[in-house]
């Protein structure tokens, strides 16, 4: 995905959406946009840091 700030608030709900519900091969996929990986990396880094 691309950035947060581009977003509209259809596709942030759309984005959440398929966050939720989308399965390939009855496994559930994770997307999200490059902001959030940024930030889910920053996260998991600081708790070694810290």
């Amino acid at each position: 995905m691309g950035r947060d700030a581009f977003l509209s608030d259809i596709e942030k709900i759309r984005l959440k959406w398929r966050l939720n519900k989308v399965l390939v091969d009855s496994r559930k996929i994770i997307c999200i946009t490059f902001d959030q990986l940024t930030r889910d990396i920053r996260d998991r880094i600081s708790l070694y840091i810290n």
